[in-house]
């Protein structure tokens, strides 16, 4: 959930309204299916698509998990456009492709993402 509230705070300019149980289920029903890298690339992607319907939905995790096969479909494309890796290879970068995790991971923890980074650290001074 840390992720896609810094992914929503830096589109939307506010914390996320989690609604605990629903939002729970929803992100405990994709970790059956999906590894958190390829979630945390997805919710990435999410924020970074231009979709109207999106932003009329005010990019919920709700809007989220319907629209994951968009989401997909939309990632899957951009590699093929790229003519790249597959997808499980290049995931963390699709939303921010200037990240390099050995280089950029300020903590050592080698992060996929910026925003994964971003919230490890906020999580770890709220625990200090």
């Amino acid at each position: 959930m840390t992720t896609f509230d810094v992914l929503y705070q830096r589109k939307i300019g506010a914390r996320y309204p989690v609604n605990g149980g629903k939002d729970g289920k929803l992100l405990k029903d994709l970790r059956a299916i999906y590894s958190d890298l390829e979630i945390e690339a997805f919710m990435a992607a999410f924020f970074t698509m231009e979709d109207p319907f999106f932003r009329e939905a005010g990019y919920s995790l709700g809007c989220f998990r319907a629209c994951l096969p968009k989401v997909i479909r939309y990632c899957h494309e951009k590699l093929a456009k790229a003519k790249a890796a597959p997808i499980s290879a290049v995931l963390p970068m699709l939303a921010d492709p200037t990240w390099r995790p050995s280089v950029d991971c300020i903590h050592g923890r080698g992060c996929y993402t910026r925003a994964t980074c971003e919230a490890y650290e906020r999580n770890r001074e709220r625990t200090a």
